[in-house]
């Protein structure tokens, strides 16, 4: 029978952290022997693993993101042909609410009119996908007292409150407010020499979609929020310009978010109205079900999953010619 060895402790070290040690040597042998001598030394950087249910999460968002990113292509698409024919649209204007309103004045030629109704197929089709992906989202988030506490800070939403949650992960792993903001990439980059200090933008290091939907909810504190950080942006604004103040008022919140993580207390300039309508969207959208998938796939990715007795996933039967 053959032995079986077993690690005493697995680590995963930080990637970003070991090039900035490395000596310009880069071979397997160097590298090695390099984290042998860092682990034994206790000086090896590592980075957090979060558990199975973040990941997941993490997972979900990220490919709610790419569903995202391709209406916006296809939504580009549309009106890239409208264009060409001489109809332009503004930016933020949604194709399909145009075609409602203008389509029985439209003139394209039968090569335009099929690929401009393909990807009209196409938005749809992806809208449904977005709705199933947030749906996932809303069950999971429903069994997490955390970002339903997140969502009690103005211009938080579901999106942003599960992001801030999988990113933060256990809020207790950082030591301080500076650390936070450090892990979100929201701290000045500096460079410092002697006598000089110098004091840059934000450094941007980690993780961009935290970045995304804490900036994203700091336009919305800057126009809805009559609480501290609506101060905080107002009194922000006098000295740095409304661009930079957002960007401030954005590392503020993330520092709100991670005391509301770690003390389990609600915003205190919460809207209590406008926070049971998050909740009871939050419901909604957790209730619903997606399109249903083939027969023949249904039953493929039923087996694949394994699921447990209690489970709905019931496989169809396939008849073959």
């Amino acid at each position: 029978m053959a032995e079986v060895q077993v690690a005493g402790q697995v680590v995963l070290a930080n990637p970003v952290q070991m090039k900035r040690l490395g000596s310009g040597r880069h071979t397997d042998r160097v590298d090695a022997e390099m984290l042998a001598k860092m682990l034994m030394l206790g000086t090896l950087p590592t980075v957090w693993v979060p558990p199975q249910e973040v990941r997941e999460m993490r997972a979900l968002l990220s490919h709610r993101e790419g569903l995202v990113k391709q209406r916006t292509r296809y939504q580009n698409q549309a009106k890239a042909v409208l264009r060409r024919n001489g109809y332009p649209l503004d930016k933020n204007v949604d194709v399909r609410t145009w075609l409602r309103t203008c389509a029985e004045d439209l003139q394209l030629g039968a090569a335009d009119l099929a690929i401009l109704m393909s990807t009209i197929r196409m938005l749809d089709a992806v809208d449904e996908e977005i709705r199933a992906t947030e749906a996932e989202i809303s069950q999971r988030a429903l069994d997490k007292p955390q970002v339903q506490l997140l969502m009690s800070i103005t211009g938080v939403g579901l999106v942003a409150a599960s992001v801030i949650w999988a990113r933060i992960g256990n809020p207790w792993r950082f030591h301080s407010a500076k650390a936070v903001s450090r892990y979100a990439g929201l701290d000045p980059s500096v460079h410092q020499s002697g006598e000089k200090n110098h004091r840059g933008r934000i450094s941007k290091n980690g993780a961009a979609d935290l970045r995304r939907v804490l900036v994203q909810a700091a336009y919305q504190v800057a126009i809805h929020d009559l609480g501290s950080l609506g101060a905080f942006f107002r009194r922000k604004q006098e000295h740095l310009g409304r661009k930079r103040a957002v960007i401030a008022t954005a590392r503020k919140l993330l520092i709100v978010a991670w005391k509301i993580m770690l003390t389990g207390e609600p915003y205190r300039s919460c809207k209590a109205m406008r926070y049971k309508e998050k909740f009871r969207a939050l419901r909604r959208h957790a209730a619903r079900r997606p399109h249903d998938l083939d027969a023949a796939l249904e039953e493929v990715l039923c087996k694949t999953h394994s699921p447990s007795p209690e489970s709905n996933c019931k496989p169809s039967k396939v008849h073959v010619a």
